[in-house]
């Protein structure tokens, strides 16, 4: 369904209970499927794909053959491209991405995700690396996160990551 000023044009498809609103962009052939939801200045172009019940929103942009999908969210003003996939229940608020985001899952009770240029997402939580190390033993008070497992490795793991895949 496509709501407000939101336009889908060319040879894009919206269907099956997807939602684009706002002045959302759907053109190309992208697609726009399942309960996913593309709204407000967004914008989905080239073969690019959202689905599932997958978020795109803000000034995010997606394009190329790159796909957004399950119950991932995408916002802010991200642009994910080329074959980047960004799936299960990363979230990815600033950036260019060019690779898919890491995303762990079940480690803890919330996910864990690449979601800036060194800066993680941890449930509701978004902070650069080293706001996590400084402020981790409040941050994971609040939620009943082991800060000792945060510090001693997934931080780690995640410094790692983002040297080999700078995001921008």
């Amino acid at each position: 369904m496509v709501y407000g000023s939101a336009k889908v044009f060319d040879s894009a498809r919206v269907f099956d209970s997807a939602m684009v609103c706002g002045s959302a962009l759907v053109f190309d052939s992208a697609m726009v499927c399942g309960s996913a939801q593309v709204r407000d200045s967004a914008m989905v172009r080239g073969s690019a794909q959202v689905r599932g019940a997958a978020q795109v929103y803000g000034a995010a942009m997606i394009y190329g053959s790159a796909m957004v999908g399950d119950s991932a969210v995408v916002r802010g003003s991200v642009r994910v491209f080329d074959s980047a996939r960004v799936y299960g229940s990363a979230q990815v608020r600033d950036g260019l991405w060019t690779t898919t985001p890491l995303c762990i899952i079940g480690a803890m009770a919330y996910s864990i995700s690449a979601a800036g240029p060194g800066a993680v997402a941890i449930g509701c939580e978004y902070h650069t690396l080293d706001e996590w190390e400084k402020n981790a033993e409040a941050i994971a008070a609040t939620y009943g996160i082991a800060a000792d497992g945060l510090l001693e490795t997934w931080l780690p793991i995640f410094r790692q990551w983002f040297k080999e895949h700078p995001v921008v």
